[in-house]
């Protein structure tokens, strides 16, 4: 229950210029009062909360003081409303306003009292000067005491929004801005210190939109449609242009659950044409620092890092280094625990007529004192399958000279894939002597050659029981001799007899009139069989280095 009576002496509307309602003029209304405790008039400081309402009991609170300490004499006080908290004009935009208010620690007073006219004079002022359009003899000024212009909208997105434009219809609209000369710039913006924040323009003589910072030119759309992101991109030369002076100048992150999903898709869908420009995504990293690297493209997956697929090619890849050593393509796998590692994994697939490679290898240029691999191997090499070949020979360093020569020896040929057995025995007191061979020799052969040269001394040599049970006997007609034995057989395992080497064969329709080595029988580099797989890679290498 309150033991306070108030009673209203006079409400008064505190203005002081035209521009009542420009920042920094006094916006209050005044309120004097008089209160009484039990009949006796009230003296001393009493805390009082005076709030504004949309009607007499309930209703909307438009308005709140908060309380404040209030010196009372012989029951009469003064308050200025909006001297602590802004009391805006469009409190009053309506008439049904009320006053309540409350002496603490008891609850608010009742009945409110209801506004009288004064107050509506202070929305009335703040209409009188165009809701806070303010002219000063040069130019027309809006000034808001809440700092927020809204048209189409009456409220901020934020408590940091200025400046707000909401639109429904459709077509142009929103907001137009017309600078009359080709030079000016129509949008522009400070940071309190002066410097620039951040201010974009349509350039009426290049015809581009552009974007500036504290730090440079950030966007720039050109006449063309060529946009340019980042830092020095301020001539783009393509449709989308990001250039970046830190570690990445694009970063694309996404989440699809979807087992085919895409985080960024580039395509192009123009014509073909002979040369290579046509292209959907093109990465170059310069690097200048020979002890540092530079990357063009770098790709990370969970399963697979690069999938390439093309009408000819899947990936091409060329080196251009024109002193060190330039790689085309690199693989490298590093398996930390089990299983199987792939640097490189070709296959190559097709129908019954074509020619079919999992890895074909050129090696050409203008070398002359290097040398020239198609492939090279540095560790074992298996080969599933047959292995066809000019010529062949072991290299390794000169057992006399290592650090200075090579020895090389070419290999033993045969047209009937031959296995060579050989070795030293000494036949016995009756001149016999029995030669045992490995345990698969019987499985792995057929078609028995034998080769016998005594040694020391001259005497006749015989096989006198051929090989059977993975053995052989020798004889010879004086006890005690020495015997160098050689035994060739033809492989008959299970791969032999399904792929023996045919001897002679008809060239291809594709060969007929083509050389493996055309050189050798004085031809011309040009009726080579590789001629043109040889030419296909030194055009698409050009072609590279023109496109880069």
């Amino acid at each position: 229950m309150n033991r306070y009576t108030f009673l209203l002496v006079t409400f008064l509307l505190l203005i002081s210029t035209p521009c009542a309602f420009s920042e920094g003029t006094p916006q209050v209304v005044n309120y004097q009062g008089y209160v009484t405790d039990g009949g006796t008039p009230v003296n001393g400081n009493k805390t009082i909360t005076f709030n504004i309402y949309d009607n007499s009991v309930g209703g909307a609170l438009l308005w709140t003081s908060g309380p404040r300490v209030v010196s009372v004499t012989d029951g009469t006080f003064n308050y200025p409303l909006g001297s602590n908290n802004l009391l805006v004009p469009s409190v009053f935009s309506d008439t049904n306003r009320y006053l309540g208010i409350t002496i603490s620690p008891d609850p608010e007073l009742a009945p409110r009292t209801k506004f009288t006219s004064v107050p509506y004079a202070f929305y009335a002022e703040s209409a009188k000067s165009g809701g806070g359009w303010v002219d000063n003899g040069t130019v027309v000024e809006l000034e808001t005491p809440t700092d927020f212009v809204g048209i189409g909208r009456n409220y901020p997105i934020n408590g940091n929004e200025v400046f707000g434009l909401h639109k429904t219809t459709t077509g142009y609209g929103g907001m137009n801005v017309n600078v009359s000369s080709s030079a000016g710039y129509p949008f522009y913006g400070y940071t309190t210190n002066g410097n620039f924040g951040a201010y974009h323009y349509y350039h009426g003589l290049t015809k581009s939109w552009n974007l500036y910072s504290n730090f440079g030119e950030r966007f720039k759309i050109d006449s063309l449609g060529h946009a340019g992101l980042g830092i020095g991109s301020g001539t783009p030369v393509a449709f989308l242009e990001i250039e970046a002076g830190d570690t990445l100048a694009g970063y694309f992150t996404g989440t699809n659950d979807q087992a085919n999903g895409t985080i960024l898709h580039v395509e192009y869908t123009g014509p073909n044409t002979s040369n290579w420009d046509n292209t959907a995504i093109k990465g170059i990293a310069n690097q200048n620092i020979s002890s540092e690297f530079g990357i063009g493209g770098r790709f990370e997956g969970g399963y697979i890092g690069v999938i390439g697929t093309g009408y000819e090619t899947g990936v091409i890849g060329t080196g251009m280094d024109d002193n060190g050593v330039s790689t085309g393509v690199r693989g490298t796998t590093v398996t930390t625990n089990f299983g199987t590692a792939y640097g490189v994994y070709a296959a190559g697939y097709g129908n019954t007529d074509a020619f079919v490679y999992g890895l074909y290898a050129t090696a050409g240029g203008g070398a002359t004192t290097g040398d020239r691999y198609a492939g090279y191997f540095s560790g074992n090499v298996h080969v599933n399958g047959t292995l066809s070949k000019s010529a062949g020979s072991f290299k390794i360093d000169h057992p006399l000279d290592p650090e200075n020569k090579y020895l090389a020896h070419s290999f033993v040929e045969s047209p009937d894939m031959m296995n060579v057995y050989n070795g030293n025995i000494t036949t016995d007191q009756n001149g016999y002597a029995i030669v045992t061979l490995p345990e698969y020799f019987d499985a792995l052969n057929k078609d028995f050659r034998y080769q016998l040269t005594t040694i020391g001394a001259f005497s006749q040599a015989i096989i006198s029981e051929e090989i059977s049970g993975n053995r052989f006997v020798i004889q010879t007609d004086k006890p005690n001799i020495k015997v160098s034995w050689q035994v060739t057989g033809i492989r008959n395992d299970a791969y032999a007899q399904q792929n023996r080497i045919e001897v002679e064969s008809r060239k291809h329709n594709d060969h007929l009139g083509k050389y493996l080595n055309p050189e050798a029988f004085g031809k011309s580099l040009q009726q080579g069989i590789d001629y043109n797989h040889s030419k296909e890679a030194e055009t698409e290498r050009k072609k590279l280095v023109q496109n880069n």
